[in-house]
C-alpha cells in the first residue's frame, strides 16, 4: 500500500474485517466452511474465486488455508491471474484423515492446485518434505520461507518479578490438537504436589470446529479449581509478560506456531512438544522444554523440571529464547528475504530426487 499498489482481503467476515477496511484494504466477504467436506458448497466457494479474480484481474494472489489454497489457485490459474502463491502455513488434519477416500482425494486436489500454482511457500521444512514425498509438486517451484516473522519491538519483555507463584499459561484455540487435555491432565497432577502453582488458559472455543472442546468443559475445569480460564484476548503481550511459561504440547501439524513466537519474543520460556511447527522455536534445555514423547506423562516431566530451577534461571531462560527469535525470525529479516527474492530453499521435484 505504500508503494501504491491496491491491496484486496477475500475472507469470511470476522471481527478483524473492519480493521482491514479501517487500515485501507478492500476487503471482500465471502461464505466459506474450512472444517466440513461438502462439495456442493465447496464448488460455489471455488465460482466465487473465479468471478472475483476475472472481475478484479489481480496482478497476484497470495492464498493461504487448506481450501484457499486448493481451489483458489485452480480458480487462479482460470481466471489467468498473472501470478498465484500457495502459502501452506500447516497442515492441519491433511494426512489425517481417517478415510483413505479422504486421503487420496485431498492429495490428489493439492496436486491439481500446485500444478496451477507458480510456487507454493512453506514455513517449514517438514511440510515441503511431506508434499515431495507424496508428490504434490509436480515440478512446481517451491520455498521455504522462515516464518511470517514476529515484531520482536511489540513483543518485547519488560522486567519480570519473583512473585512466589509460579504460572503455567496455555494460549490458542480450544481444540483437542493444540494439546488442551494435556494441558489440564499434567495440571491436576502438578497441583497437588506443587500448590505454589497457577494454570491459566487463554484462548476462545470455536464451535464450528468438529476439534473443539466443548464450553461446560470449561466451566468443570474451572469449578475443578484446575484452571483459571482468562476468556479471549486480541492483545496476548499482558498475559505473556506474566507468565513464567507458556505450555503447548501441541500435536497439530503447525506451520510455525505464532503464539510460541510471540512467547519468546518476550522472553517467556517455552514447554511443547517435539512437533514440526513447534520444536523449530525453541532451544531444548536453553530456552524451553521439548516433549520428546507425546502424552502426559512427559509433560508432566518437563514441568518439574521447570519447576526445579530458579527464577534467575528462567529469566536467562527467556532470554536465550528472544535472543533466538530475534536472531532468526525477526519480521525484519523475514522481509528482507522477500523483498531480495531469497526465499530459501528452492526446491522442485526434480531436483529432490
Amino acid at each position: 500500500m505504500s508503494q501504491g499498489q491496491d491491496v484486496y482481503v477475500i475472507a469470511p467476515w470476522d471481527n478483524y474485517s473492519s480493521k482491514l477496511i479501517a487500515e485501507g484494504i478492500h476487503f471482500i466477504p465471502i461464505k466459506l466452511d474450512n472444517y466440513r467436506i461438502n462439495p456442493l458448497q465447496d464448488f460455489r466457494y471455488a465460482w466465487s474465486l473465479f468471478r472475483l479474480y476475472r472481475r478484479h484481474g489481480f496482478d497476484r494472489v497470495y492464498h493461504y488455508t487448506i481450501k484457499p489454497n486448493i481451489y483458489g489457485a485452480i480458480s487462479s490459474y482460470i481466471a489467468r491471474i498473472p501470478r498465484s502463491v500457495i502459502v501452506v502455513t500447516g497442515l492441519g488434519k491433511m494426512f489425517l484423515f481417517k478415510s483413505q477416500l479422504s486421503n487420496t482425494l485431498s492429495k490428489w486436489l493439492y496436486t491439481m492446485a500446485s500444478v496451477c500454482a507458480d510456487e507454493v511457500w512453506f514455513l517449514n521444512n517438514h511440510d515441503q518434505s511431506k508434499f515431495l514425498l507424496a508428490g504434490i509438486l509436480k515440478g512446481t517451484r517451491s520455498h521455504i520461507l522462515p516464518s511470517e516473522g514476529i515484531n520482536t519491538q511489540k513483543f518485547r519483555p519488560k522486567t519480570k518479578k519473583e512473585s512466589g507463584i509460579i504460572r503455567f499459561l496455555f494460549a490458542g484455540r480450544l481444540i483437542r490438537p493444540k494439546g488442551i487435555y494435556q494441558f489440564i491432565s499434567a495440571a491436576e497432577a502438578i497441583k497437588k504436589k506443587y500448590p505454589n502453582t497457577r494454570f491459566e488458559v487463554l484462548g476462545f472455543i470455536d464451535e464450528n470446529n468438529p476439534e473443539s472442546i466443548h464450553y461446560n468443559e470449561l466451566i468443570h475445569w474451572q469449578n475443578k479449581g484446575v484452571i483459571n480460564y482468562l476468556g479471549s484476548t486480541e492483545d496476548v503481550r499482558p498475559y505473556l509478560q506474566r507468565a513464567d511459561c507458556l505450555v503447548f504440547p501441541s500435536y497439530y501439524q503447525e506451520g510455525l506456531s505464532r503464539i510460541l513466537l510471540e512467547a519468546a519474543s518476550m522472553a517467556t520460556p517455552i514447554i511443547t512438544s517435539e512437533q514440526a511447527g513447534c520444536q523449530e522455536v525453541v532451544l531444548d534445555r536453553i530456552s524451553g522444554y521439548i516433549c520428546k514423547k507425546p502424552g502426559v506423562s512427559e509433560l508432566i516431566k518437563r514441568l518439574e523440571e521447570l519447576l526445579s530451577i530458579s527464577f534467575a534461571d528462567r529469566v536467562v531462560m527467556g532470554e536465550q529464547g528472544r535472543a533466538h527469535i530475534k536472531a532468526k525470525y525477526d519480521i525484519e529479516l523475514i522481509k528482507s528475504y522477500y523483498s531480495s527474492n531469497k526465499l530459501i530453499p528452492t526446491v522442485t521435484e526434480h531436483q529432490a530426487s
